[in-house]
């Protein structure tokens, strides 16, 4: 299994290997670590270097510093780090297809037949990109995926970026609060129409807009009708692509695209709930989509963005869905109304902060 976010026992309990690793500007620097603890209590390191580069000179090398593009190229925001990302992943799947020994005894440890795929964040959209066009991912698992690059605009943690992006204009996009906050005047999907009333919401739509389609060849929804509805390895003309790393035996119906599982989670901070709903739509993905009620839990841990590395029940949801290779979703809660599998429509058009 192909993993990006922390390994957890709900995957490797069941025996599945797990391999992490870092994308381009994430991790770091160099000389980062990895700790394991195990469970007698005791813990390994070992040397984890991330790829983050130290862009900005402040001796300090941050979450995503070296991934996002800069000067004059800032619109295309983390594009190519995504892209990135699915070619070296792709290149690990065909190590785990040409036989990986982990344990130095001479055999593969790791059977190439089942190789799946979960992504937290990020990296459920270039997972995404990747279960697209690589045929030997089995299943793919997508927590908190978003969608454009411009949607993020909406994300409460994102938005001072887009500040800092948009002042760094010339001149300033910024357009209310004295210059320092700005307002698209942009409505939400099913909303009324709106009036530009608003001084400078023009340049801000066309800038958003410029982005969205720089950045198409680097987000999720451009691949997400590739999963499902029409999926690469099945050609117009009826042929299976892919030699033996094809799933399909035929080429007709739903059911010869890559068995995916989506979760996301109401007021979602990170990843605004439109921007998910987008990714949804792009790939008719209401049927496999899990919807957690932030709304209803009793008791909430850390925020709603990182509901994977915080509910064990998430983590199992995956976990049965990987071992039974992609056929089922279970509910983890049954018929309680937290964890809506799956999503009862309509999908959330607001982000429901």
């Amino acid at each position: 299994m192909l993993l990006s976010c922390p390994i957890q026992p709900e995957f490797t309990g069941r025996g599945m290997a797990v391999v992490a690793f870092n994308i381009v500007g994430h991790g770091g620097g160099p000389a980062g670590m990895m700790v394991v603890q195990r469970k007698d209590g005791s813990s390994l390191q070992f040397p984890f270097g991330g790829r983050g580069e130290d862009r900005n000179g402040d001796g300090v090398i941050g979450p995503y510093e070296g991934m996002n593009a800069e000067g004059v190229w800032r619109l295309l925001s983390g594009r190519d780090a995504n892209r990135q990302a699915v070619a070296e992943l792709v290149q690990l799947v065909r190590v785990i297809e040409r036989g990986l020994d982990v344990d130095g005894d001479g055999a593969p440890d790791l059977d190439p037949a089942r190789i799946h795929f979960i992504g937290h964040s990020n990296g459920s959209n270039y997972g995404t990109m990747l279960a697209a066009v690589e045929p030997a991912i089995r299943a793919v698992a997508l927590a908190a995926p978003g969608g454009s690059i411009s949607g993020s605009r909406m994300s409460l943690h994102y938005r001072a970026d887009y500040r800092q992006a948009l002042g760094m204009r010339q001149p300033s996009l910024l357009n209310i609060a004295g210059g320092t906050d700005f307002d698209e005047n942009i409505p939400l999907r099913d909303q009324p129409v709106a009036v530009n009333d608003v001084p400078g919401a023009m340049k801000l739509q066309e800038y958003f807009e410029r982005a969205e389609w720089a950045s198409q060849i680097g987000v999720s929804p451009a691949y997400a009708p590739y999963l499902l509805m029409t999926p690469l390895s099945c050609p117009a003309d009826g042929s299976v692509r892919g030699g033996p790393r094809a799933r399909a035996s035929s080429c007709s119906g739903r059911g010869h695209g890559t068995p995916t599982l989506l979760q996301f989670v109401k007021g979602d901070e990170y990843v605004a709930n439109p921007s998910t709903s987008a990714l949804i739509r792009a790939g008719d993905l209401v049927d496999v989509t899990t919807y957690l009620r932030w709304d209803l839990l009793a008791v909430k841990i850390g925020t709603p963005h990182n509901f994977i590395l915080n509910m064990p029940a998430a983590r199992r949801q995956v976990a049965e869905f990987f071992a039974s290779d992609g056929q089922t979703i279970v509910d983890p809660d049954g018929s309680e109304p937290v964890w809506e599998t799956p999503i009862q429509l309509p999908l959330p058009e607001s982000t429901n902060y």
